[in-house]
């Protein structure tokens, strides 16, 4: 799977679901997609689109399915 960089600019308070959500849509799958290159039921992806705080290894395990780098800027 080829891997490219996304960034985004994150006003503080934004939640990492968020930025998951919007790295979703740019890729173009389908959330039972995602959820199968997850490795989770397709129930459990709105749930992480709706978290305010997710864990470093779900962030980037979310990254590797979708085939990208998320880089994030915190902006004021």
């Amino acid at each position: 799977m080829r891997t490219t960089t996304t960034v985004v600019d994150a006003p503080v308070g934004t939640r990492f679901g968020d930025l998951i959500r919007q790295a979703w849509i740019r890729s173009g799958l389908t959330q039972k997609q995602f959820a199968e290159r997850l490795g989770v039921k397709q129930p459990r992806i709105p749930e992480i689109f709706g978290s305010a705080s997710i864990t470093e290894a779900l962030f980037d395990r979310c990254a590797i399915a979708l085939g990208v780098e998320i880089e994030v800027r915190l902006v004021k």
